[in-house]
């Protein structure tokens, strides 16, 4: 109300039982204490006359002590027909702009069918400047009742859903009712009643009464159990949603409907318009009548749930469909509907995340996909090690199935091979991983698929693809098999496809150095206008990491920031957690500088490094980015170190890191020796660009020929016309890039925005751990015997490495030491 308090009419809607009248009188006592004038009047069979209804509010308002129009009560009283056309004018002149303000309460309006003049004078009342603001309560349904469509904007409307109480509401009435209840069962009774006044009220006074054998919802039933459409209505419980079609399949006729109208009645149930139109009844009766029904008749439970699971798939609802399909323990039928509802969905923990842990054992081993789904589920929840055990099992249950199988390929062979491949990369197994990827893409070629239901799985299929070859760092297949998906053909295709194919494509076109191929796709899935729920669910991440990417291209560090951390929820489980981390360190570094960044790899190593390895080609990723920072950070001694004892020596890339460390050592022949050799084995834009830029730079230092630096730089600086691919320019000193593009000055800009990637200039000092250590203590004005302290060595141990390291910055101070290392870009 308070929110509405410009409003000049206010309709708040709730159903029986949801406890508008108390909130609206508590609202109501508030303003009386504040000083303002208030009549409520109750809309029955005689209040709804015109003449009556106002009679009674002037006598209200004289009660009050305010004066009445002398002229208004006799035209109300008088015989005389022709008074009635007058009434109008009176009544907006007993509320003239200058009569004491009130609020006028017009309880049950379109409950009671009120006379058409008095609903007239209303109106009027609302819609003329008057000293009256009027609130109307109905039970109806938001936009039912006449009073809304003909105020409309002079109207603001009170959905039911804002008078349901949240669980601290439910506390603050439990204390009203010196109920003594924890937080955590405030919360459940919140959950279990949905907030609905009446039932919270039941719950809290059972708890009062020490009554707990029977729940609300119980006691609800049992008042209605002597009804002929009883049975009838206890089937019903198993769906949310009752419409003619369900009641037609589960044969239910006139008694069911009767009972329906009687529960509408009670607040118990309500109609929904459509179209469909739709009945649902309150949560806490439905619970207590489905578990009645499990009870009482488990076959017929069943067979409804049945019944509701193949009405649902046929309208598409497969998420729905499953749930019902588990409850009937209908496994093969609940398998196939998984498949379907996977397909669709946005989030990794949704409903069928409860309805997965309600599948027995032996349906799990029966059945792959289901035993695949609860291995996802405790992987998307971070129980790594029983998702580890269930799709090892899966592994080693389909083995035999896919040897008996080799030729025949169906529907349920692909998604097989599907499971079989994304197990084998949640476990870890990247390159069996690809192999099992390549396998299925093959099987496709050769599948029949009457039903079309690969088709609408193929968007899933190939996405999560491409993500198994990123994984394996063959991104040239990764791009093929999400071309596959035809951009054309993704118009037709719904919302969640067109977002999740442009997302992943757009990540991988990252990775491989296409930064404005990327771009497209982005500014494809903007042009969507997904919704936010969908922006910002686990489907859309790969999207928000290539995002971000680009932003840090363009040098715009804090906005990368700001997208990168749209990623947060999901950084407990997502397997993207090297590229997330990738990106989000050369955001910090960006803004900040390369000591916060290193914090910041740090950090994300020791949350996810050692729980959840990632793949070679991601390891190989995130050493060169630590390596680089160690370069910006003078710490050249340990960047030499980690690349000396990675366990991935055989990996081309890593060259990068060697050359890189050759040049900044003052090695320019071995570092662009180290470029070149490994040149010849690249294929990727990124790793092309980078290397030629090291090349390019180190020919600079040693004095080779212009025209042979020139062309080094020849691809490079197509690649950052053609590509947007600026950031590996940051690789080398900065005097160096900016002589490289004096013919390329918009290319030029831009990497002068990414100056803090730059690497310092070389200082020709390299510090041991140890040094850098002292170094710091020197600066933070710590004694010798503090440091010591501090390091757990003597003092004459840290004597004698102060004295290394003023040899090492020509220093015979602490202050000249102080200099030196600032100079030198140290500190």
């Amino acid at each position: 109300m308070d929110q509405q308090a410009d409003a000049p009419a206010v309709m708040i809607c709730g159903g029986p039982g949801y406890g508008k009248t108390s909130a609206l009188l508590a609202w109501t006592n508030e303003r009386v204490r504040a000083g303002e004038t208030i009549v409520w009047l109750t809309l029955d069979a005689a209040l709804a006359q015109r003449a009556t209804f106002w009679m009674v509010l002037l006598h209200r308002i004289r009660d009050a002590g305010l004066p009445v129009d002398g002229e208004l009560i006799d035209a109300l009283t008088s015989s005389d027909e022709s008074a009635a056309p007058t009434l109008p004018a009176l009544v907006l002149r007993q509320f003239a702009p200058t009569a004491h303000p009130m609020i006028l309460v017009v309880d049950n309006v379109g409950d009671e069918v009120a006379d058409d003049a008095l609903v007239d004078d209303l109106v009027r009342l609302v819609t003329h400047d008057c000293a009256i603001r009027v609130v109307f309560t109905t039970r109806r349904s938001p936009g039912t009742t006449g009073i809304e469509r003909r105020l409309q904007s002079s109207l603001a409307v009170s959905e039911p859903a804002l008078l349901l109480l949240a669980p601290d509401e439910v506390a603050s009435l439990a204390r009203a009712l010196h109920v003594t209840l924890a937080s955590t069962e405030a919360h459940r009774i919140a959950e279990e009643t949905g907030g609905w006044a009446f039932a919270v009220t039941a719950e809290l006074t059972s708890h009062s009464d020490h009554t707990h054998a029977i729940s609300p919802g119980a006691r609800m039933a049992q008042e209605l159990a002597a009804e002929e459409g009883y049975p009838g209505l206890r089937l019903l419980s198993v769906a949310r949603r009752i419409d003619d079609e369900l009641l037609s399949r589960l044969g239910l006729g006139a008694a069911t409907r009767a009972l329906m109208s009687r529960c509408r009645d009670l607040g118990l149930g309500w109609w929904e318009d459509g179209p469909p139109s739709t009945y649902r009844l309150r949560p806490v009766l439905r619970r207590a009548l489905a578990h009645e029904l499990t009870d009482v008749d488990p076959e017929a439970a069943a067979s409804a749930h049945r019944v509701l699971a193949e009405l649902q798939e046929e309208r598409g609802e497969y998420s729905a469909a499953f749930a019902s399909a588990v409850s009937a323990s209908e496994w093969s039928l609940a398998a196939r509907l998984y498949r379907r509802s996977i397909t669709r969905s946005t989030t990794r923990r949704t409903a069928s995340t409860a309805v997965v842990r309600r599948i027995p054992a032996g349906a799990l081993r029966s059945q792959p996909i289901l035993m695949f789904a609860a291995a996802l589920d405790d992987f998307a929840t971070g129980r790594r090690a029983r998702s580890v055990r269930r799709l090892t099992g899966l592994l080693l249950a389909t083995q035999g199935r896919q040897r008996l199988r080799r030729t025949s390929f169906t529907v349920d062979d692909v998604w097989l091979q599907g499971i079989v491949a994304l197990s084998l990369r949640l476990l870890g197994k990247y390159d069996i991983s690809a192999a099992a990827v390549r396998r299925l893409h093959h099987m496709l070629e050769r599948t029949r698929d009457p039903d079309g239901e690969l088709d609408d799985a193929m968007s899933l299929i190939l996405s999560q693809s491409a993500l198994s070859m990123l994984f394996s760092d063959d991104l040239d297949d990764a791009l093929r098999m999400l071309g596959e998906a035809g951009i054309d053909h993704l118009v037709d295709r719904p919302l969640v496809d067109r977002v999740r194919i442009h997302g992943t494509s757009a990540l991988v076109l990252t990775q491989y150095g296409d930064i404005r191929a990327a771009r497209e796709h982005l500014d494809a899935i903007s042009a969507l206008r997904p919704t936010d729920e969908l922006t910002r669910s686990y489907l859309a991440v790969p999207s928000v990491i290539a995002r971000a990417r680009t932003l840090i291209e363009d040098g715009e560090g804090h906005e990368a920031e700001r997208v990168i951390a749209l990623t947060d929820p999901h950084w407990p489980t997502t397997e993207l957690w090297p590229l997330i981390l990738h990106t989000r360190v050369r955001a910090v570094w960006l803004v900040a500088d390369a000591a916060t960044a290193l914090h910041a790899f740090d950090s994300g190593m020791r949350d996810k490094g050692e729980t959840t390895p990632p793949s070679r080609a991601m390891s190989v990723m995130l050493t060169l980015l630590h390596c680089d920072l160690l370069l910006a950070a003078g710490r050249a001694s340990e960047a030499q170190t980690l690349i000396t004892s990675s366990a991935h020596q055989r990996s081309r890339r890593l060259n990068l890191a060697r050359a890189r460390l050759r040049l900044h050592r003052g090695d320019a022949l071995g570092a662009s020796s180290v470029a070149l050799t490994t040149l010849t084995s690249m294929s990727h834009p990124h790793d092309i660009a980078s290397l030629s830029i090291i090349a390019a730079s180190a020919a600079m230092q040693i004095g080779d020929d212009a025209d042979d630096i020139s062309r080094r730089l020849e691809r490079p600086l197509a690649l950052a016309r053609t590509n947007g691919l600026v950031t590996p320019f940051t690789l080398v000193p900065p005097r160096d890039a900016a002589a490289m593009l004096d013919s390329a000055p918009e290319v030029r800009r831009t990497v002068a925005r990414l100056a803090p990637l730059h690497p310092p200039e070389s200082t020709g000092i390299e510090l041991t751990t140890r040094e850098h250590l002292i170094l710091e203590a020197i600066a933070e004005r710590k004694s010798v015997a503090e440091t010591a302290d501090a390091l757990s060595v003597s003092v004459n141990t840290v004597k004698s490495q102060r004295r290394s390291l003023y040899r090492k910055l020509g220093a015979g101070s602490r202050i000249e030491a102080l200099d030196a290392a600032r100079r030198r870009g140290l500190l």
